[in-house]
């Protein structure tokens, strides 16, 4: 888990889901996605991110606002699960809800997981 003044990056839970999937349902959130998702493709992509943490020791986390416990989205690293060229087969990524974009909190978020990535390594 890693905590900054306004969030909490922590694995997912299972009462994640829900929220979870409003976001990947959302059009404008999924935009750089090839396409909206169903709440099962949801619940695998959640288990799919808490099983490589467990496997690697880091990836992408659910980031939640330490003001009211709320899912945002989720950031973090991740190591692909295919071969890509190139020196690093680890990405930085996050997907927010549509309501915070803007908020600043993609950049934190991402900066708070690189340098525990770095840290750890």
């Amino acid at each position: 888990m890693i905590e900054t003044e306004r969030l909490i990056l922590r694995p997912f839970r299972e009462k994640d889901t829900e929220a979870f999937t409003s976001f990947t349902s959302d059009p404008e959130v999924m935009r750089f996605y090839p396409e909206v998702q169903t709440r099962e493709q949801a619940e695998q992509w959640l288990q799919s991110c808490n099983e490589r943490f467990e496997k690697n020791g880091f990836h992408m986390m659910a980031v939640e606002r330490k003001s009211d416990g709320a899912l945002l989205g989720l950031a973090g690293c991740g190591r692909l699960p295919y071969d890509v060229p190139g020196p690093s087969d680890v990405e930085a990524g996050w997907l927010l809800r549509q309501a915070i974009l803007g908020q600043r909190l993609r950049n934190r978020s991402g900066q708070c997981s690189d340098q525990t990535y770095i840290c750890q390594f």
